[in-house]
């Protein structure tokens, strides 16, 4: 919020939050779980 220069952490979130719906989430958790995998067997 302050290195933003927002007013308030309202105006923060209303300007870069944005909902993430049940297939979103299900795609990043398995692109996480691909990547760690990936790293642990490297």
């Amino acid at each position: 919020m302050e290195l933003m220069r927002h007013f308030t952490a309202e105006m923060t979130l209303a300007t870069y939050a944005q909902t993430v719906g049940d297939e979103k989430r299900d795609a990043g958790a398995k692109v996480a779980y691909l990547v760690l995998n990936n790293e642990n067997s490297a």
